[in-house]
């Protein structure tokens, strides 16, 4: 992505410190632009420093934001420099930052340390005592080309700009004639810039009208910081190289000495971390003054080592194992630390020889000039007597060794900081859950390698009311709470995350079957309950969607676009359920959104189009109707008769199946109470429940008000329900016994076909089984045959009856006659009827010879 600057050099910017760190260019001007993140929008090797710098002023570290890094402007990355101020909260906590960011790549030649070490080779300097001895005179530093080239934007007409020394003697300016038009510039800003906390120079700029000065101030700002941190950056140069000639000139005493020195500068110099520089530096010494052991002892708990070496691994002792630091008990180590800042043993004194060290030499470690820690070198198996060269060499390793372990501490600092950044860009902070970024960077990984999948997008759908209640506090921990459960639910690799306005995205790579139904369901059973949180029990709803990838989308946006659609129609009419993305309905989007038009039609004009039909089920004794099997069918006067495969999932999307299901009821009722009045006093309606009813004790009282306004009695109602609504919810049992107090009859349908248990027919509540004829006719499956007679004899034992479904020929017929069965079902016994055909049969005499 690159930054839209309309060829402005100098632009507004405000920074929000929300995750990724949006930020809004020119805000509330025409040019207004606003990106999603700034770390995004920037050279990778400059989002370190930048948030490092966010961590400093967010802390409170530092006053301003001030730095540069590099932006892609048309093609090529541009510098550019950001100053900005922090915005606070009511409660002093930096929210974001506004300020002016400024194109300075014209005046900066090259990255970093290029153009530092590029001025430093071009002046060529001495040494750094004569650079402080001459008072750090900005000319002594930059070159006077260098300087002049920064004045060069300010060569127009009615602009003066000058760089002085301290005090007051031109460097360079872009006119020699200011001091005497003087009175002709009447408005006049000046800067001091400093090095090493020295004034070193001072940078003027003055205009003949305030409006040019305005013009050009961000400008000279920005350049007068460039300058500054340019100078700052070479004298840094020349003092680690003057500290660096200095250290070779006390350890490169001979040869050997010299050599060492060369080993340990190019482990730093070739190490990619400073604690690899670390293990490699100390194992050299350890090496090469032939030391046993060598340890790192951390200052706020002496007992605690941060790093030991040795020269047998397998060794397991310690230093600070062997020791209680007491001061009574080590009077010449702390003594010497205290006056020397190191102690050495020798032939009279080892305070350490209770320890089991023959000889050492301790040194103080310093961070930033502050005493922060240990360094003890040690023999353990020989007596070592220090000689001087070697007590000097050890002293000045530990400083080395310092500066390698200060720089770790800053490489963790930082590395720290990223991670809260990352954790900001990542994390969602309420709820501790991945948030919207990480799920499409999440989804994109997966998508590239070609992962199958489904994405469930789950909403708790009240939260509002709570809210309205209670506060937004209040509804954001409850919240906290369900997302907390969502992160424990037994499934393998789902990833959680938080996507927005109380949506959940449910993330199954690997799952493309069943597996999202099933969880979709469990949610709905878990959600169907009052929900314990605290000391309240709230009743809260939930809507969830369902879309598989790739099938539904090829991009994350495409696939939680789907998932929130699904999700959204189910909440649409009914809550607590869950819908699939119609991926064959969404390849024609305006039939789709037509049949879902006339189906809300034909409901609100009386069900109109909406009508049943009732397939018989006859005794195997005598082959009489025993009841009839209720089969619902929608025709629409433009598109025809709707197949149920088409019909189902539309009412599901649209959340009415349950307004469906009470229908059918009523009619099924009404339609049995019609035929037991014409004399056929024993005959009695099925009807067909669905898994998510059975979890929901509304369908009790939607029976009791069929039966109600029907005048039918419960006794010549079947109720038929999956056999997987038993398996998956064993709570759903006390629904089940309500429906049986109330009176009706409970068939479980399609027995033997899933995961069943044999514990079900020795539940009160079941008093028929339907099995599926499949069962009995399969020339492969013997053990399918055994099963079924089996538990036909078992549903006999508890007075159950068995009947036999999906009869299509005789071949079926005969093999269902040859069991011991109540009734059978099928098209080859009778087809479904509609219902005035039926009720003209049945009033009648309808018998099967079987």
């Amino acid at each position: 992505m690159e930054l839209e600057t309309g060829n402005q050099k100098f632009l507004d910017i405000a920074i929000d410190m929300s995750p990724g760190f949006p930020f809004t260019i020119e805000k509330g001007s025409e040019k207004e632009k606003s990106y999603s993140s700034l770390t995004e929008m920037i050279n990778p090797d400059d989002i370190p420093p930048i948030t490092e710098m966010f961590t400093d002023v967010s802390n409170g570290e530092r006053e301003k934001l001030e730095v540069h890094c590099r932006f892609k402007v048309k093609g090529d990355y541009h510098w550019f420099y950001i100053s900005c101020d922090p915005v606070y909260n009511d409660y002093g906590k930096a929210t974001g930052f506004e300020g002016k960011m400024g194109d300075v790549s014209t005046y900066i030649e090259s990255a970093g340390e290029d153009l530092v070490y590029k001025q430093f080779r071009k002046k060529g300097f001495a040494k750094i005592s004569e650079l402080r001895q001459s008072g750090m005179i900005l000319s002594d530093i930059l070159e006077k080309a260098y300087l002049s080239e920064m004045l060069i934007p300010f060569t127009k007409s009615g602009l003066y700009s000058a760089i002085t020394t301290p005090d007051g003697k031109i460097i360079c300016t872009t006119d020699s004639q200011y001091e005497r038009q003087e009175v002709q510039y009447q408005f006049v800003k000046k800067k001091t810039i400093r090095v090493n906390h020295q004034t070193s120079g001072h940078w003027i700029i003055a205009a003949k009208t305030e409006e040019l000065l305005s013009q050009n101030i961000m400008l000279w700002e920005t350049l007068v910081s460039t300058v500054s941190r340019m100078a700052n950056a070479i004298v840094v140069v020349m003092t680690e190289i003057e500290n660096s000639q200095n250290a070779n000139k006390m350890l490169g005493q001979n040869v050997e000495e010299q050599i060492l020195l060369n080993n340990v500068y190019a482990i730093i110099m070739e190490s990619k971390t400073a604690k690899e520089s670390l293990e490699k530096v100390v194992s050299l010494v350890g090496e090469y003054f032939k030391l046993d052991r060598i340890s790192i002892i951390e200052l706020a708990e002496l007992k605690k080592e941060i790093f030991v070496w040795k020269k047998d691994k397998q060794d397991s002792r310690t230093l600070t194992s062997a020791i209680t630091i007491r001061a009574e008990d080590y009077p010449n180590i702390l003594r010497d630390l205290n006056e020397l800042s190191s102690s050495f043993s020798d032939d009279e004194t080892n305070d350490l020889e209770k320890a089991g060290v023959k000889s050492y030499a301790v040194f103080k470690l310093y961070d930033a000039g502050e005493f922060d820690g240990l360094l003890a070198y040690e023999t353990l198996d020989e007596k070592h007597i220090w000689k001087q060269r070697e007590k000097k060499q050890l002293r000045n390793i530990a400083q080395i060794i310092s500066s390698i372990i200060m720089q770790m501490k800053t490489q963790e600092k930082l590395e720290l900081s990223q991670d809260k950044m990352r954790q900001l860009a990542f994390y969602d902070a309420i709820f501790n859950l991945p948030n919207r970024t990480k799920l499409n960077k999440d989804m994109g990984t997966l998508l590239r390698k070609g992962t199958e999948g489904s994405l469930v997008a789950f909403k708790v759908t009240n939260t509002s009311n709570l809210s309205a209640v209670n506060g937004h506090t209040y509804s954001d921990m409850l919240l906290r709470n369900v997302a907390q459960y969502l992160k424990t639910l037994p499934i393998k690799n789902i990833g959680v995350y938080y996507f927005t306005n109380a949506i959940f995205m449910l993330n199954l790579p690997g799952c493309t079957g069943d597996e999202p139904k099933k969880l979709a369901e469990m949610l709905i059973h878990k959600f169907s309950k009052p929900w314990k949180f605290g000391g309240d029990e709230l009743n809260i709803h939930c809507s969830l969607g369902i879309a598989y990838y790739p099938l539904n989308g090829k991009s994350s946006e495409e696939i939680c676009k789907a998932a929130s659609v699904a999700m959204y129609r189910a909440r649409e009419f009914k809550r607590n359920s869950y819908t699939f993305y119609s991926g064959n309905l969404e390849k024609n989007r305006t039939l789709a959104a037509t049949l879902e038009t006339r189906i809300k039609e034909s409901i609100e004009n009386g069900m109109k189009g909406f009508s049943l039909k009732f397939q018989p089920s006859f005794s195997a004794e005598d082959g009489s109707v025993i009841y009839c099997e209720s089969l619902v069918r929608w025709t629409d006067e433009n598109f025809g008769n709707i197949p149920n495969s088409t019909l189902f999932p539309l009412l599901e999307n649209l959340g009415l199946s349950s307004l469906i299901d009470g229908w059918v009821l009523e009619q099924s009722c009404l339609f049995c109470k019609q035929i037991r009045q014409s004399g056929n006093k024993d005959f009695k309606v099925s009807v067909n429940l669905t898994a998510s009813e059975i979890q929901s004790s509304s369908i009790v009282s939607q029976v009791k008000k069929a039966l109600s306004v029907s005048g039918l009695s419960a006794s010549a109602l079947i109720l038929e329900i999956p056999v997987k609504a038993n398996t998956s919810y064993n709570d759903s049992t006390h629904i089940l016994t309500d429906l049986k107090a109330v009176g009706v009859s409970v068939a479980i349908d399609s027995y033997g076909t899933e995961d069943i248990s044999l514990k079900m027919l020795k539940n009160s509540y079941v008093d028929i089984i339907n099995i599926p004829c499949v069962l009995l006719t399969s020339e492969e499956e013997e053990f399918d045959r055994v099963l079924v007679n089996s538990i036909i004899e078992l549903a006999h034992c508890k007075s159950i009856k068995v009947c036999i479904k999906g009869i299509e020929d005789a071949k079926m017929l005969k093999a269902a006659s040859d069991h011991d069965i109540d009734w059978v079902q099928g098209y080859y016994c009778s087809k479904p009827l509609w219902r005035d055909e039926a009720a003209k049969i049945l009033m009648g005499s309808l018998k099967k010879t079987l």
